[in-house]
């Protein structure tokens, strides 16, 4: 953490603008959306309003049902705090976020699939007594983890007061009875009328867990007298019985006492059964607790309103009620934040009435389970912690019964919140805090428009029917309301505008390394970070300004170390960057910065090193690397590559011996093999989904790169499955399992050469781990002739690895030697001499490593040592060996005499840049075996330098050397070293002209075999 505090992760909208010489900017993070933090329930609000606006409803159903298993019922009844805290309600009003959540679960219902259950992967079972909104919730979260849950109420229909204490006209119980089955339809049993008395015994039956989500069942009297006269009547019981039509009618006047949701839901159910309704409420109409939209709608249905009036007497005579009431004024705010109504002395009036209906409010019924030994709070609620566990071990508590009276949202949130205390409890694993994606947007001057509005059915059928009275809003205009919504905050997991984002990623940081954050930038700004590095940032606020550094996540490419390859142009799935000419013949790769997302795939496919990307930069990525070697002393010695995007909550950070990435496909060869020569016992890439890609097309590169190691690892008897790529945890699982027994490489940090090129880099990697192999197979060579491949059994899946074929160099070899009759044994486990590791201040991998290969000739008993490369034979014939060695064109020569075919062609031959001498003289007399064959040596260079220091410079001394067997007259160039012909493909790939063709010398002599003729 800075000096500064932790100032990235805590930048929010109004406390701090980040400020460029391009403008203004708000900066906001992931989970900080004003409407998600107004939803008890966490719904990603956002997210889903913005998939109605793109028409792709079904899409915002599944968002909404991630964190609310009942879309369709607070589509109604949800006292929406959303649109309390919605962007727009400064500019002109909010989002009628209801209503577009009614909107698109009616879509879903009129397209309804059946549900899937879930498998049960956990032992325990759950036991959880009440099927009102909390615990319903809570066994859907459950259910989804893999726990058995069971559902115990004590009514006959599921759903408490979603069934039967919210009127049809507000909640068609189709709708309620359509979201339980669609919960019930996860593999949750409901057991209906099945009062648990004591929720001990649940427990000594073998449920691990009990979970009591009851509610608030039992209704709170005033206390006055005559409350207990014919004809008053608690509103509980009063919306239960006319649900059960116990009461069909309700003539005269009733009198509601109360002011939240079930005074107003009492009220207009009396009006409908024929009554003429007064409500008496204690304070102002601006206090009650009611949804402000009830209360209109009671307005307009013609329920007449009595403020400020405190029951104080209910009488009865002739068959009448009279409510005596003390008028009252506003005193001090009392627990709830609202003004206490004070009595005026002396100061009543009285109201007759057919019947009076109690609503004052409600409260748990815990009488029965006084033998559990739960401790009560002094509201007389069941006292919890912060994960929802009561004082008796296994008992936990949720909803109403925890909180007292509340709104179906609320309770949501609490069955969320006791579903993850119970996960903690069982299986120890703990949610995270989370801090969530920034994302930088520009200050707009804000643009007026009107709020829409819902149907309603005509007033004269609303004040006499039960059937619902809202209808809804059609789909026009659901979508014209859902694009009202200003996009605060940060992109949300709707990928609505994934591919045609006007926001690119980027890294911000406090120079000096202290903290870094990802955050999503307008594409102006991480363009001008792009093009202008060094460009001066500040996060001002009024109290200090900070010094930023910006690093944007768009593709550079450096022309002076671009060959033109073309390989990054392959790796693109967005078609963002091309190999470009000139006039003159020059070509380079260009990025094409409107259509780059910031993958990195052409960072992982560029085998120079040409293409930066800032702190997915190659040299912002190493040294990271480094530091997760060294800290994977503490996780066994395996280092990770992540995917930022495989964890819902995108960040940088990460542990001490992972390196995140923004895809996986920006993993490289030379990055997954340096971790290994580093020192590093095994690498996991950790990957997402198939269907989970943040990028297009899909996971299909990350995979693709770890195969190419593989087939590097095996080619060097290295176990291939020290590197892995791992999509879910049974596969890490498996991956640990099968590393444990393996040893960890030899640190070597601080000794590798650092070098741009990304092949350079690969190739040094495998040099290191030669010399450490997991399989040493012995060679018995049994007279025959010991045969080296030299670098081409590790070079050739190497360059393979980058797109770079060496054409079919092994294979020719092998039929010129079967050809020519001669018996030989493949020197497994023999590459290259080992040098470069004693020039890199490898002493002791050096010692060992070529201690071996003089032990594995000599020990062999081969007749003589042949070497398939000229630098190899030039350095293995100066070692002491039991044996001879030779070249395999010496060998060959002295086989192959009139096995050519008769070709009038025209070759010019290059010897190899690494200087062959008589490894390139029988090159030469090979050729001459060619009837007809006229040879020119020419003289030049390649431009291969090993690969490590590979330039646009070395692609200019190709089109030197090609321009000279073109004006030697040949049609093709051959080379002495297939190493020089690697190159010359590499760099003239894609764009050469030439009419020369260029091979190396075992493949053009293979293609000329037959005979004369």
């Amino acid at each position: 953490m800075s000096k500064h505090g932790n100032v990235l992760r805590n930048m929010a909208k109004g406390e701090r603008m980040l400020v460029s010489p391009s403008g203004k900017y708000l900066i906001y993070t992931e989970g900080q959306t004003s409407c998600s933090l107004g939803c008890p329930a966490g719904v990603d609000i956002k997210a889903y309003v913005n998939l109605i606006a793109d028409r792709r409803y079904e899409e915002a159903v599944q968002i909404i049902r991630m964190a609310n298993p009942f879309p369709g019922i607070c589509g109604r009844v949800c006292t929406h705090p959303c649109e309390a805290e919605c962007g727009r309600k400064d500019i002109d009003q909010p989002v009628s976020i209801k209503s577009l959540k009614r909107f698109a679960s009616d879509y879903e219902l009129s397209r309804k699939k059946p549900g899937i259950a879930q498998p049960v992967i956990h032992k325990q079972k759950i036991a959880i007594v009440g099927s009102g909104p909390a615990g319903l919730t809570a066994a859907s979260d459950l259910a989804l983890t893999g726990f058995h849950v069971t559902v115990f109420d004590s009514a006959q229909t599921a759903g408490g007061l979603l069934s039967w204490g919210i009127p049809d006209f507000r909640l068609p119980k189709n709708i309620v009875r359509t979201e339980i089955r669609d919960i019930q339809s996860l593999g949750i049993e409901i057991k209906q009328g099945k009062r648990i008395e004591n929720p001990i015994e649940l427990l000594e039956k073998g449920y691990s867990v009990v979970i009591l989500a009851m509610g608030c069942q039992s209704s709170i009297l005033p206390g006055i007298p005559g409350e207990d006269f014919k004809n008053v009547i608690d509103c509980l019981d009063f919306l239960k019985n006319v649900l059960e039509g116990a009461v069909a009618k309700l003539p005269g006047k009733t009198i509601v006492i109360g002011g939240g949701n079930a005074a107003l839901d009492s009220a207009r159910t009396a009006l409908r059964l024929g009554s003429n309704v007064t409500i008496a409420y204690r304070r102002t109409k601006e206090q009650m607790p009611a949804d402000p939209e009830e209360i209109t709608h009671a307005e307009e249905e013609g329920i007449s309103f009595n403020f400020l009036a405190m029951p104080a007497e209910i009488s009865f005579d002739n068959g009448k009620l009279t409510v005596k009431f003390q008028r009252a004024k506003l005193g001090e705010p009392d627990a709830s934040g609202r003004s206490s109504p004070v009595p005026i002395p002396d100061d009543y009036f009285s109201l007759d009435a057919e019947q009076v209906i109690l609503a004052i409010g409600s409260k748990p019924e815990l009488a029965s389970f006084e033998k559990s030994g739960i401790k009560l709070t002094k509201r007389g609620t069941v006292e919890t912690n912060e994960d929802g566990m009561t004082s008796v071990k296994g008992l936990f508590a949720a909803g109403d019964i925890t909180t007292g009276p509340s709104t179906i949202v609320n309770a949501i949130g609490s069955g969320h919140c006791v579903a993850a205390g119970v996960i903690k409890s069982l299986l120890g694993e703990q949610s995270e805090k989370k801090h969530g994606e920034m994302v930088v947007v520009e200050a707009p001057e804000p643009e007026t428009s009107q709020r829409g509005g819902t149907c309603f059915i005509p007033m004269e059928k609303r004040q006499s029917t039960f059937g619902e009275v809202e209808m809804g809003i059609e789909e026009r205009a659901a979508i014209t309301e859902a694009s009202r919504c200003r996009r605060c905050g940060s992109c949300g997991v709707c990928s609505v505008c994934l591919a045609v984002c006007d926001y690119r990623n980027a890294v911000i940081s406090i120079p000096g390394g202290v903290e870094a954050e990802l955050a999503k930038v307008p594409f102006e700004l991480a363009k001008e970070a792009h093009e202008k590095p060094e460009g001066k940032w500040n996060l001002e606020s009024e109290e200090k300004k900070i010094p930023l550094k910006i690093e944007s996540l768009l593709a550079k490419v450096d022309k002076t170390l671009c060959i033109a390859c073309g390989k990054c142009e392959e790796s693109c799935s967005y078609k963002a960057i091309r190999t470009i000419f000139d006039i003159e013949g020059n070509s380079n790769a260009q990025v094409e910065l409107t259509a780059c997302r910031g993958c990195g795939a052409c960072l992982a496919a560029c085998p120079t090193g040409a293409i930066s990307m800032g702190f997915m930069g190659d040299a912002s990525i190493l040294p990271r690397v480094h530091d997760a070697v060294k800290n994977s002393i503490n996780n066994d010695h395996i280092i990770t590559f992540s995917c930022i995007w495989n964890d819902s909550d995108p960040s940088i950070e990460s542990e001490p011996w992972e390196v995140k990435l923004q895809c996986t496909r920006r993993t490289s060869p030379a990055l997954l093999l340096e971790a290994l020569a580093l020192g590093a016992k095994a690498v996991a890439v950790r990957g997402c989904a198939d269907d989970e890609c943040h990028y297009l097309p899909g996971t299909w590169m990350g995979p693709d790169v770890v195969k190419s190691c593989q087939s590097i690892l095996e080619a060097i008897d290295i176990e291939p499955g020290r590197i892995s790529y791992l999509d879910d945890d049974d596969t890490f699982g498996e991956f640990i399992k099968n590393v444990q027994v393996l040893e960890k490489f030899q640190s070597t940090a601080g000794k590798i050469p650092d070098i741009k090129s990304n092949l350079g880099r690969c190739l040094n990697a495998v040099q290191i781990l030669m010399a450490q192999p997991d399989r040493v197979v012995e060679i018995k060579s049994k007279g025959k002739i010991l045969l080296g491949y030299g670098c081409l059994a590790m070079s050739e899946p190497t360059f393979e690895a980058y797109g770079i074929h060496e054409s079919e160099v092994l294979n020719s070899i092998k039929i010129l030697l079967e050809k020519a009759e001669i018996d030989y044994e493949i020197a497994s486990g023999i590459h290259i001499s080992g040098t470069s590791l004693k020039e890199w201040g490898m002493d002791s991998l050096y010692e060992s490593y070529s201690k071996s290969v003089v032990k594995k000739v000599n020990e062999s008993n081969t007749n003589i040592f042949v070497l398939a490369t000229p630098k190899i034979f030039n350095t293995f014939e100066k070692m002491e060996l039991a044996c001879p060695v030779e070249s395999l064109p010496k060998i060959l020569k002295d086989k192959l005499s009139g096995e050519f075919m008769k070709t009038s062609d025209v070759i010019a031959y290059h010897p190899a840049c690494a200087g062959a001498g008589k490894f390139d003289d029988n090159c030469l007399k090979l050729l001459d075996l060619i009837p007809g064959l006229k040879v020119q040596k020419i003289h030049g260079n390649c431009g291969d330098t090993g690969w490590r220091d590979v330039s646009n410079e070395s692609k200019q001394e190709a089109k030197i050397l090609l321009k000279s067997a073109e004006e030697a007259g040949a049609s093709t160039l051959v080379t002495g070293s297939t190493r020089c012909a690697a190159h010359l493909h590499a760099v003239t790939g894609g764009w050469c002209t030439s009419p020369v063709k260029v091979v190396d010398i075992f493949t053009y002599l293979a293609s000329m075999l037959g005979g004369e003729e």
